[in-house]
């Protein structure tokens, strides 16, 4: 099998989309029945040699102008279609040399391609929750899926939430499951990580950890408004930890954030650097993912493959991958994200309970099977493609 793969999400300090295109392209990389993968991007085509050493690179520390670039850019008018048509037009160039390639696209949007093409589809909130996205996003997937779901051979889901939500829109394409991976150093990381990571950062003895962008689909307000509304005692014993890059509209949250670092019942850690964030989950006493709405919630498989208790939301994908070893809350409600939280913090033996059933659970999402799953549907589409 030959894999094209558009490359775009694979940038400085990634997260979501790009996370979960970096693992999966390791694991292709890595296996024997590939005869090939190639990327897409928007300077050309990129041979198998130069893969491993973008994944590599994308894990560096990103420089200030770095991260600064693809913002600064988004803000122009007509800075968004401008590069999708880059895009497009570098992939019609490649797949003139691309006959027997199956196109994987990890984002959404599939890029013009004459061949068997499959896209993945992470969530649809921007139809059920617009409000948590720019208005420019919204509209670009309004207008573009429907050709990704007439055009792809099959899609892929990375939760059966998503896949029902993909047919109760409608969608006729075949889909298939392939969840994001939790990478193998979450199972085991050693004591001299721990202490590494607990001195890199500074981070307190015992904390309540959050790994989420700043933005409002995560629902952080209502988590901070949780967290103070706790007996102070708690809030000393247990102080926030936040990791995560600032995302759209967060003032709100960081201002709110701010009222908690000053009394020293909150941390907030910016990005955090990949290599430490398997130690910072099992450094926590806790780690709180409440999302409003998700396709997925990678933090919720990623804790509980550190070995450490999670309190996360009671709906779409969440209580899926929770797989009944989480407590969950109302993301809606103050009230019962406090009430939830103020029991586990208050009960240590609750926690060892859901952190060790968690971790048995979290061994089904590993890299390795997401792959097959994948590869297992690039073979169906290449299969049942027609030109």
């Amino acid at each position: 099998m030959r894999i094209a793969v558009n490359t775009y999400s694979l940038q400085p300090q990634p997260t979501g989309i790009g996370r979960y295109t970096s693992g999966l392209l390791r694991e292709l990389l890595k296996r024997s029945d590939i005869d090939d993968v190639c990327g897409l991007s928007a300077g050309g085509l990129i041979p198998r040699a130069q893969l491993l050493p973008l994944l590599d690179a994308i894990e560096q520390p990103a420089k200030p102008q770095q991260r600064s670039w693809r913002s600064r850019l988004a803000k122009l008018p007509g800075a968004h279609r401008a590069w999708q048509m880059v895009k497009d037009h570098q992939a019609r160039r490649a797949s003139r040399s691309l006959e027997g390639y199956c196109y994987w696209e990890p984002s959404f949007v599939l890029m013009p391609f004459n061949g068997p093409s499959v896209a993945t589809i992470h969530d649809l909130s921007h139809v059920h929750h617009p409000e948590f996205h720019p208005a420019y996003r919204v509209k670009a997937l309004n207008q573009q899926l429907p050709h990704t779901y007439a055009k792809a051979t099959r899609l892929n889901a990375v939760s059966a939430f998503t896949r029902e939500m993909l047919q109760q829109q409608g969608v006729s394409a075949p889909v298939d499951i392939v969840s994001p991976g939790v990478d193998d150093s979450f199972f085991s990381v050693t004591e001299a990580q721990r202490q590494n990571c607990r001195q890199q950062l500074n981070l307190p003895e015992q904390y309540l950890l959050s790994v989420a962008t700043l933005e409002p689909r995560k629902n952080l307000e209502r988590v901070i408004a949780a967290f103070t509304a706790l007996p102070e005692t708690l809030r000393q014993q247990f102080p926030l930890v936040l990791a995560g890059a600032r995302g759209w509209h967060s003032e709100t949250i960081e201002a709110a954030i701010n009222r908690l670092t000053e009394k020293a019942q909150a941390f907030r850690l910016g990005y955090v650097d990949q290599s430490h964030i398997p130690a910072l989950y099992a450094n926590a006493s806790l780690s709180i993912y409440v999302s409003h709405y998700e396709g997925f919630g990678m933090p919720i498989a990623e804790s509980m493959a550190a070995g450490t208790a999670v309190l996360t939301a009671d709906r779409t994908s969440m209580p899926e991958v929770a797989g009944g070893h989480a407590l969950l809350a109302n993301p809606e409600s103050v009230e019962s994200i406090r009430q939830q939280l103020e029991r586990l913090l208050s009960d240590a033996d609750l926690r060892d309970s859901l952190a060790n059933a968690g971790n048995t659970h979290a061994d089904r999402f590993r890299w390795q099977l997401s792959a097959q799953h994948l590869v297992d549907s690039l073979t169906l589409a290449q299969q049942e493609y027609r030109p």
